[in-house]
């Protein structure tokens, strides 16, 4: 293999990064071949253009790393397909510390902003909250706030290295030479910049071993989102995830017309992705926020499924996810049964998995447990899915997995009609009765929420409250 050169894997070339490069140009065989999706991309260029009023996604310009690396930008073509940092990078670099993130972050973004606190941090990189660097304001609260997610660098080289499925960087769709990339998640957040139910994409900064996407914050205003002395990121300010809708005590958080309003966003959200035909792979409370005013974003979009082709969306095996088994489904249950825990080579739908995903999430909200939960006995304290005791419980799960696949769903009767239709649809046993996205919409319970003249708020939660702003450990 040339230093500077490597052949494009064929999946890479039907992935989003590389379809969407050919998609915006109308006189591409792609865009000619898939005409609906040229226009999707195409009118939301304009409208990203337009709300960015024509500013660069991709703005660190540092070339003088270690050893005065050739002059090229991390962005650059000749970067991401140079062996000699993946060699560099696989060599000596911590990838997986919050500090070190920090620390190497782009000089431009420390000065750019102040930063207060952190929202999130895992193997996954660390999400940074910060507010906008101005001494000279006359009100500080009128400052711009952000959140900064800081993740590894994963070249294009890199990705191929390792196997990726899809190319993890893709070209800004800027014009510019030369042409700049940004990973896949930031690609996807600029196409999405004119819906409110994701956060919206300010810039990248692809600085050396790391890459920082800079977008809106999604946690509740504070009158401690202060700056803090250099060095001390310890301070938590967490978001409001969809997991604070069920509470301890097994009962829901929301009224039914506020759990309608929740789950009528969160199709909007799916329908924005999916007329770009992608899907969230991770579509979990952990990555649902809602605000104070019920309106929720859909977050962490690191993990997606593209295609261009029904076939694309066929995968064979299952991804069975540890801590997501309150999202088990009939399929995967009956899968890991016979074959003790291994995958099938049945192939099954990405988007049916999804559409069960958000089933699951619209049950627990209305009732305060998951779909198929038993209720504890003799006062025993109710055992949540999302913890790791009882994911290890296997007794415990397959229980649960039994009645999943033998029992009826269980539906609180005072729940409205048009309710339970839309919770027995989904959660039929067979795939092919289950509604499709586009048949969801068409659900009459979805709209219920918009005839409301109440004012939505978002009801207190204790659990929230008892881990807002603790201190890391």
């Amino acid at each position: 293999m040339d230093k500077y050169r490597y052949e494009t894997p064929d999946a890479w070339k039907r992935g989003f990064c590389l379809s969407v490069r050919d998609l915006i140009d109308p006189e591409s065989k792609l865009a000619q071949k898939y005409p609906h999706l040229c226009q999707i991309f195409r009118h939301r260029l304009e409208i990203a253009y337009s709300e960015r009023q024509f500013k660069p996604v991709s703005l660190c310009a540092h070339t003088d790393y270690e050893n005065g690396y050739q002059g090229s930008r991390s962005d650059s073509d000749h970067f991401q397909r140079t062996e000699w940092f993946r060699q560099l990078q696989r060599a000596d670099w911590m990838e997986n510390d919050t500090q070190n993130r920090m620390e190497h972050i782009c000089p431009d973004v420390s000065k750019r902003m102040d930063f207060y606190g952190i929202a999130g941090e895992g193997t996954f990189g660390s999400v940074f909250l910060a507010r906008e660097h101005n001494e000279e304001a006359a009100d500080p609260n009128r400052l711009e706030h952000y959140a900064v997610k800081v993740t590894k660098h994963e070249t294009l080289i890199g990705g191929l290295h390792d196997g990726l499925w899809e190319a993890p960087n893709g070209v800004v769709p800027d014009n510019r030479a030369p042409p700049s990339y940004i990973p896949s998640e930031a690609l996807v957040m600029f196409f999405l910049t004119h819906s409110d139910r994701f956060p919206k994409l300010d810039s990248v900064y692809t600085h050396d071993r790391f890459q920082a996407i800079v977008m809106s914050p999604c946690v509740d205003y504070s009158s401690d989102r202060q700056p803090v002395p250099s060095g001390d990121y310890d301070r938590q300010f967490p978001g409001f995830t969809a997991r604070y809708m069920l509470t301890k005590d097994r009962k829901p958080l929301l009224s039914v017309s506020q759990a309608c309003k929740v789950s009528a966003q969160l199709l909007e959200a799916m329908r924005h992705l999916a007329d770009m035909n992608i899907w969230h792979n991770d579509f979990s409370v952990n990555n649902i926020l809602v605000d104070k005013n019920l309106n929720a974003q859909m977050i962490d979009l690191g993990e997606f499924a593209f295609g261009l082709e029904e076939q694309d969306f066929l995968q064979a095996g299952f991804r069975s996810v540890p801590f997501q088994e309150y999202q088990m489904f009939p399929e995967l249950a009956l899968s890991e049964e016979k074959d003790n825990g291994l995958c099938r080579s049945d192939l099954h739908d990405l988007r049916e998995e999804c559409l069960w995903k958000f089933g699951t999430i619209i049950y627990g909200i209305l009732h305060g447990h998951w779909p198929w939960d038993e209720a504890p006995k003799n006062g025993e304290p109710h055992r949540d899915l999302l913890d790791s005791d009882v994911y290890y419980d296997k007794s415990h799960i397959y229980h649960r997995r039994n009645r999943i696949l033998n029992e009826p769903l269980p539906i609180d009767e005072n729940l409205p009609q048009d309710c339970k239709d839309v919770l027995q649809s989904m959660f039929s046993k067979d795939p092919a009765e289950r509604p499709s996205l586009a048949e969801l919409e068409g659900y009459p319970w979805f709209a219920q929420w918009a005839r409301e003249t109440q004012v939505f708020e978002r009801p207190f939660s204790k659990e929230f409250r008892s881990t807002y702003m603790q201190r890391r450990r």
